[in-house]
């Protein structure tokens, strides 16, 4: 039982200690980039798209192309500086607090967090329905290390800077 134990609190604390090194890598990502933006855009995940007269898929749009954002894909985007860019920061590198990680399947992401230096753009693509996220290549982050709390106050974070784009029911926005 002894061994049992210690070999949980050693996995216990090595994802602690990982968690905690990525969000540091984030926090400082965000407060040495160029510019953050938050975006709302097209959805890029989530579903097939077939084109009726050859029978193939059609791929999705991409939320970055060629290092940049992609722009014809974009609805509503705010330049994130100062006050908020940290609070952002705070959101999204404070420690988990939850016992117990909820997931669901849907992953049609129409929200993102874009953090561009030196002209390269590193992403964390935003699915509120599912609670999911994906990253680009540079950003060590799952849904794993974003808990209940910071899901809500991510959320209120976008309606605070005018994004409401699939955030706010049609009938709210008139």
């Amino acid at each position: 039982m002894r061994t049992f134990i210690t070999a949980f609190l050693l996995c216990f604390l090595t994802h602690f200690a990982n968690s905690q090194e990525r969000l540091t890598s984030l926090k400082t990502k965000l407060l040495e980039a160029d510019t953050v933006l938050i975006v709302s855009h097209q959805q890029t995940h989530g579903i097939v798209i077939r084109d009726e007269k050859t029978g193939k898929d059609i791929p999705l749009p991409k939320l970055v192309t060629n290092t940049r954002p992609n722009r014809e894909i974009i609805y509503e985007e705010r330049v994130i500086t100062d006050t908020a860019l940290h609070r952002l920061t705070q959101i999204l590198t404070r420690p988990f607090e939850d016992t117990e990680i909820e997931k669901m399947m849907c992953f049609m992401p129409h929200h993102a967090i874009l953090i561009i230096k030196n002209n390269k753009t590193s992403f964390i693509d935003i699915c509120f329905g599912c609670l999911g996220i994906e990253t680009s290549q540079n950003i060590k982050m799952t849904a794993n290390d974003i808990d209940k709390r910071k899901w809500t106050e991510l959320e209120a974070f976008f309606l605070q800077q005018n994004i409401k784009y699939k955030l706010v029911e049609e009938s709210e926005e008139e």
